[in-house]
């Protein structure tokens, strides 16, 4: 499970043209449940990405505010949760109030993404630009604009 998760995490930054930076916890560390890594990408703009896969039904609420505590600490950008399962209700609302409130993006792919991925790799962009469209719609009233 580890290693399927290290090299699924290395596969969708790579397919969106990210650099390898480092592993942040190795799955033997983890017991193949989870893994994070880091990566970079200068595609218009600078950006940190970190990268969760976890091998569970269900991505959580404490899943995400866990990826948004540690993202202060690497000065991350982008936090990207990936889960073999669903993402939860909770965990979506979750992460859209922290996007609202804050200068982070979340990105979650479930289950049913990592499929369509699996299928044609070249969807992962429009999963994350309309996942990016919605963020840039929850972050207008940080500027003030309605």
């Amino acid at each position: 499970k580890g290693i399927a998760l290290e090299a699924l995490s290395f596969y969708l930054g790579r397919l969106i043209e990210l650099d390898f930076v480092q592993w942040r916890l190795r799955s033997s560390e983890t017991g193949g449940a989870e893994l994070d890594v880091i990566m970079e990408g200068a595609n218009l703009i600078f950006s940190r990405w970190q990268i969760q896969c976890k091998n569970s039904s269900q991505a959580t609420l404490e899943d995400i505010a866990k990826e948004v505590g540690i993202a202060q600490v690497l000065r991350t950008n982008v936090i990207l949760i990936v889960t073999t399962g669903r993402i939860g209700t909770k965990a979506v609302n979750f992460a859209e109030r922290i996007m609202r409130e804050t200068n982070y993006q979340i990105l979650l792919l479930d289950k049913n993404n990592l499929l369509e991925i699996r299928k044609d790799p070249t969807v992962i962009t429009e999963i994350f630009k309309s996942q990016s469209e919605n963020a840039m719609a929850l972050k207008r009233n940080q500027i003030g604009i309605l």
